[in-house]
């Protein structure tokens, strides 16, 4: 019983781990899709310059973006186009044309966006080939995953509880159920003398085929 208990357990502990691992990536790259989505939304509000030498323009004012979202706009030259504040990344960025990278923000976790050459759009193609190819960094701060992590974390490992203990509990009544025809022969084993070794009468038929081999062989060995 002892074994089965400590197998059940386990097996429930390495449920509970699988669930938070797959929920996590999962949440992670939902995350990653939203950056993808809002990034997009600020390439759209990007004004081409009628002269590729021309300075490029944002209208921020038509940006609806998350609160805590940051976004870094700049040029090849690493000159800032636009920005949500005055967060700058610190460290070189991956020479990757699209990756994601965790950086801190203000003293926060942010999963970062860095897509270069980011893509514009124009009817003449030789004017979008000399367009300048600009980089964008957007970040989503990372501490509602967390919370979302948690929150799976919690019902996962309640869920799991709640099944170990349905499990545990149905093991103990199958095992009791099964040893219930030797615990009968217990009790009859204290009532037996040297002539009397048969079954009593008034038990089930299903108690006497389970107890008449052993009944029996005892019997026979008193008579020899």
């Amino acid at each position: 019983m002892g074994g089965v208990a400590a197998v059940q357990v386990f097996a429930a502990i390495l449920a509970t781990v699988l669930v938070v691992r797959y929920e996590e990536k999962r949440s992670l790259a939902m995350l990653e899709a939203g950056l993808v989505e809002h990034s997009a939304m600020v390439t759209s509000v990007i004004e081409l310059p009628d002269n590729p030498t021309d300075s490029t323009i944002v209208h921020r004012e038509l940006l609806t973006l998350p609160k805590d979202d940051v976004f870094v706009l700049s040029d090849p030259a690493g000159k800032i186009i636009s920005a949500s504040g005055d967060w700058r990344p610190a460290d070189p960025l991956p020479s990757a044309l699209r990756s994601f990278a965790t950086m801190r923000v203000g003293g926060h976790s942010y999963r970062m966006l860095i897509e270069r050459d980011v893509p514009m759009f124009d009817d003449n193609p030789e004017t979008l080939e000399r367009l300048p190819k600009l980089t964008l960094v957007y970040g989503a701060r990372m501490s509602v995953l967390g919370q979302h992590e948690e929150q799976v974390t919690w019902i996962a490992a309640l869920i799991g509880l709640a099944i170990l203990l349905v499990s545990l509990a149905a093991t103990a009544w199958l095992v009791q159920k099964g040893l219930q025809p030797l615990m009968a022969l217990a009790n009859h084993a204290g009532r037996i003398d040297e002539s009397h070794w048969r079954l009593e009468s008034g038990k089930t038929d299903r108690e006497v085929e389970e107890l008449a081999p052993l009944s029996t062989a005892l019997s026979r060995l008193v008579e020899r």
